[in-house]
């Protein structure tokens, strides 16, 4: 017997419900192979997901502009390695695009695109998700009158011990913080630990370095990445890099590794590929050392839990190409072990031990 390295991939693609929409795959850490196992239909545009920490439960997004938009919890078997749908919540608010699962599992919150608000849900026993239990809306625009005509929450992250939680607002440049101290959020007039972006950067997606100091923030409309500073609930830029003379816009996504040497973030539009940045261990600053180009629309993508590999949702191309990490440089190389897939979106990784018999 010997054991094999080994994560599950969980893949969310635009679809109609009667698509597959979410798909499992194992993922080999050790030669960048993957394998399907299963899928789910009957959900419409699960364009974002989370995981529970244990990996047991999956909640999803659906991406619709009707009223009909909705939020879907599911439990994942490990051993029969399928997903069952326990039941699904209407948010309230138009084009959900994200959701944030707190570490205990017992809330989970959408950012509605189109409704210009979050909700928040209550996580029942057994995983089942309660009606809203909450809604806070925003108000305000941006300069880009095409892209930031209202609010348009985006991300929501927190920090690492999850008491202060932050939303990304695209359509007002701003940074929204709340009070998450108590069992469910507590809004404490978040306008206080608002943060103002320079005009027209569009903030999008962000993540915490995993010395907890500094946030990174990609904005959708600038093509500029944000160094936010972290400290006691607050956050505070330090700089804005975009990708020189490459010029790319359109951001999708950003990550960073697993050493937390290196940032990436994938661009699609001028140039549509992930720029790699080095991180100053000190100042938590930026400097961009490579621009490593994808097939087309990379929209999503994740760090294998080993820090490895970088998978990469090529939503355009309806695959997800595979890259081999350099831990010393931070450099892609394409392993070309691509996963043929329709319009993929979101892609989660969680590990797992599996036997196997020689």
């Amino acid at each position: 017997m010997r054991m094999t390295n080994n994560s599950f991939l969980f893949v969310g693609s635009y679809a109609k419900l009667s698509e597959p929409g979410i798909a499992v795959y194992s993922f080999d850490e050790d030669s960048g192979e993957s394998a399907f196992l299963s899928h789910v239909s009957g959900i419409e545009n699960p364009s974002y997901f989370s995981l529970s920490a244990e990996g047991s439960y999956l909640y999803s997004i659906s991406e619709r502009k009707e009223i009909e938009a909705r939020v879907y919890a599911f439990h994942f078997n490990k051993k029969s390695k399928q997903l069952s749908m326990i039941n699904y919540q209407k948010t309230d608010g138009f084009s959900p695009c994200y959701i944030w699962l707190d570490k205990n599992r017992t809330m989970a919150v959408t950012a509605n695109y189109r409704g210009g608000n979050i909700n928040i849900f209550h996580i029942l026993e057994g995983g089942e998700l309660s009606p809203v239990s909450s809604v806070f809306f925003y108000e305000g625009h941006g300069l880009n009158l095409l892209r930031q005509e209202k609010s348009h929450p985006h991300c929501i992250y927190t920090s690492p011990d999850e008491k202060a939680l932050f939303v990304d607002d695209l359509g007002t440049d701003s940074i929204y913080t709340y009070n998450n101290e108590n069992e469910f959020l507590q809004l404490v007039n978040y306008k206080e630990g608002m943060v103002n972006l320079r005009p027209g950067e569009g903030p999008r997606h962000a993540v915490f370095h995993p010395n907890g100091e500094f946030v990174y923030l990609l904005c959708e409309l600038s093509g500029n990445v944000v160094v936010l500073k972290y400290k006691d609930g607050l956050l505070t830029p330090v700089q804005y890099i975009g990708t020189g003379y490459i010029g790319a816009a359109g951001g999708g996504d950003i990550h960073v590794s697993t050493d937390g040497n290196f940032v990436y973030a994938s661009f699609r539009i001028n140039a549509e590929g992930i720029a790699v940045y080095k991180v100053d261990r000190g100042s938590g600053k930026l400097s961009m050392v490579n621009f490593t180009y994808t097939e087309s629309h990379p929209r999503n993508f994740a760090i294998s839990p080993s820090g490895r590999y970088l998978l990469c949702a090529c939503m355009n191309s309806n695959s997800i190409q595979i890259f081999k990490i350099n831990n010393q440089s931070g450099l892609l190389t394409d392993s070309h072990q691509n996963i043929e897939i329709s319009r993929p979106a979101c892609l989660k990784l969680h590990s797992f031990d599996m036997i196997k018999a020689r």
